[in-house]
């Protein structure tokens, strides 16, 4: 009954708006119409000779109505008509069918023809309570029949990340003819970056209305919806989630590090986007061979950069210390080897640190460093970094030795005193040895 209405209506569409812009009776034209869809006339053609222009508002409608016409006849495919089950793949594809031949109207009386149609195909029920109705059912296939041009281009540019994966490769790519999605070609692919893909232009072609679009793209990712298309086209600018665009959990997966590696010298985003992937992961059932490989790179990568930047600057440590735990432990709990990279570039860092101590000049001076000294340790040792202290304990030693004789000469333990010795216990030097002079 659903069908049979909407059918009717589209019909009644049809024959009005066809009557307004062509030349011919409506029927004839669609029985034409096969000329276009087998190619043996261009769309050009075709409509020229119903005196309708290509590039006017005649022509985008003329073929709307056609198309939409070409899907409701495709609502009837025979299969769809021969089930057991109204989820089956069957008659789901027929209700897909249905639903674009109104879309394609794209207006307030395509929005009237869906709302009926889903009042009727409510009435029918699954044989699996949980499926629900056919309201429910279409509503839950909705996603599998619209195309807009943001889909199509985020599936393009998913197609090329997958095919190069990790490696990087050629920043273009353009096959007007061969390449595309349906309705649309692909006329060209530029990526700002041959490595990593977060941002580029793509251009389209409408091969049904013979239109193009150029969309600006850039990749993003946040907490809530995890890899993201961004594209922007004139003043109109579309967010589509990649799962909403469909595209398969891995190359989301790889989407994230092509960001991630982009962004090395970024701080909190990098932080949270690497343990949105590791949640993300454990939902989709893990990541690929090769992206694991990356993903582990990528974070010994941003350790190591995050270690060089305290390194150069003594106030980025307690930033280090508060961003590094939650890197150090994805490591450790997916039982990833952290780099010999790693740990010698945090033996420097702690080398560094005590021989500023060193050079202290007041015992304020003195406090500051070996809190930076003693916050590093604490990190290193949480997460089982094994580097070698071997220096840093040679110049701490050395430091509590020349600090202790002082206070032969008469001068009070301070807190400057007491500081010292608990860096000292933290980097495993025997205290009690040098306080009370046992072996």
């Amino acid at each position: 009954e659903s069908f049979d209405l909407l059918n009717h209506r589209l019909r009644e569409i049809f024959e009005i708006k066809m009557k307004a812009i062509a030349k011919s009776d409506p029927e004839k034209i669609w029985n034409r119409y096969i000329e276009v869809l087998t190619g043996s006339k261009s769309r050009e053609a075709f409509a020229a000779a119903e005196g309708v222009k290509r590039g006017s508002a005649e022509y985008l409608e003329f073929y709307s109505l056609l198309e939409s016409r070409k899907y409701s006849m495709y609502m009837y495919t025979s299969c769809g008509w021969f089930f057991s089950e109204l989820s089956g793949i069957e008659p789901v594809q027929n209700i897909c069918y249905a639903m674009r031949s109104i879309e394609i109207l794209e207006d307030k009386e395509g929005q009237r023809l869906l709302e009926d149609f889903l009042k009727h195909l409510g009435k029918a029920k699954s044989n699996i309570p949980e499926k629900g109705t056919g309201r429910d059912i279409a509503l839950e296939a909705a996603g599998w029949y619209k195309r807009t041009e943001a889909h199509i281009a985020a599936g393009m540019i998913a197609e090329k990340i997958a095919s190069d994966g990790m490696r990087g490769g050629s920043s273009n790519q353009t096959d007007p003819e061969n390449t595309g999605h349906g309705d649309f070609a692909l006329q060209q692919l530029k990526f700002d970056s041959p490595e990593n893909y977060c941002s580029g232009s793509l251009k389209l072609k409408n091969r049904l209305l013979g239109s193009e679009t150029t969309l600006d793209f850039e990749l993003t990712v946040d907490t809530e919806n995890g890899a993201a298309f961004l594209f922007k086209t004139g003043d109109r600018k579309i967010r589509l989630a990649a799962s909403e665009a469909g595209i398969d959990p891995q190359i989301r997966h790889m989407m994230i590090l092509k960001l991630l590696s982009d962004w090395q010298s970024s701080d909190s985003r990098f932080n949270r986007m690497l343990i949105l992937l590791e949640e993300m992961a454990a939902d989709d059932a893990g990541l690929s061979e090769e992206t694991r490989s990356f993903y582990y790179s990528l974070i010994n990568l941003r350790i190591g950069k995050m270690i060089e930047e305290a390194d150069s600057r003594p106030e980025a440590i307690v930033q280090l210390t508060e961003s590094l735990p939650p890197l150090l432990d994805v490591l450790t709990t997916r039982k990833y080897r952290i780099s010999a990279h790693i740990e010698l570039a945090f033996s420097n860092l702690i080398k560094r640190e005590v021989n500023t101590l060193t050079a202290a000049g007041t015992d304020k001076e003195l406090q500051l460093e070996a809190d930076r000294v003693i916050a590093v340790c604490r990190t290193i040792y949480q997460a089982g970094v094994n580097c070698d202290m071997t220096d840093a304990q040679g110049m701490a030693w050395t430091m509590l030795n020349n600090r202790l004789a002082d206070r032969k000469t008469g001068r009070p333990e301070n807190e400057a005193d007491r500081k010292l010795i608990e860096m000292c216990n933290y980097l495993n030097i025997d205290t009690g040895a040098v306080i009370y002079g046992t072996d």
